[in-house]
């Protein structure tokens, strides 16, 4: 198998998105990676990042994306988990969150948090590391007025997606915050 197959199969595994960690894991050396980039099978997205131009994006591309400039650890933050599973809609700025501060340059439509996060917080969906929705619906601050906390949390019960005692601790967890929106 050639250097080229092997990014094209870890792109379509992770919706278009190649890291340079995910390369050297597959043995793939570094400046193999750049020589491939310069022929134009790969876009530089961001420092150690490459979208795979023949690999069709998915509707989960922007947040791979995002994801691999913040760097490894990174998940995405409260609104994108949201956006993500359907609850709001798309946001033009992907919230992520990582544990220490990347020496990445920023870009424009990803905004980068500081946060670190109990190992129990985080899932995975569809390949991408986000917030558990419980997680996601606690630390929440709405951008728009119709999506508002308490629409957000009764959608999410309602579709099944949080149980009822999961919507009860939500609801808890934000009161004793103080922010008495839903």
């Amino acid at each position: 198998m050639t250097y080229r197959q092997v990014l094209q199969e870890i792109a379509r595994s992770s919706h278009g998105v190649v890291t340079t960690q995910q390369a050297r894991q597959a043995g793939i050396p570094a400046v193999e990676l750049r020589k491939i980039a310069a022929r134009g099978f790969l876009h530089r997205i961001g420092h150690g990042a490459y979208r795979a131009l023949l690999v069709p994006a998915t509707p989960f591309t922007p947040y791979a994306e995002a994801l691999a400039i913040a760097g490894s650890h990174s998940y995405l933050g409260p609104a994108s988990t949201l956006s993500i599973h359907g609850l709001i809609r798309c946001r033009r700025v992907i919230d992520v969150c990582v544990p220490r501060w990347p020496t990445r340059v920023v870009v424009p439509h990803v905004d980068v948090t500081r946060r670190i996060r109990c190992s129990c917080e985080l899932t995975m969906v569809r390949g991408i590391p986000a917030l558990t929705l419980v997680a996601a619906l606690a630390d929440y601050r709405p951008e728009y007025p119709e999506q508002g906390v308490g629409i957000v949390l009764d959608t999410a019960r309602v579709t099944g997606r949080i149980s009822e005692e999961e919507w009860n601790r939500v609801r808890e967890v934000r009161h004793q915050r103080g922010w008495k929106d839903c």
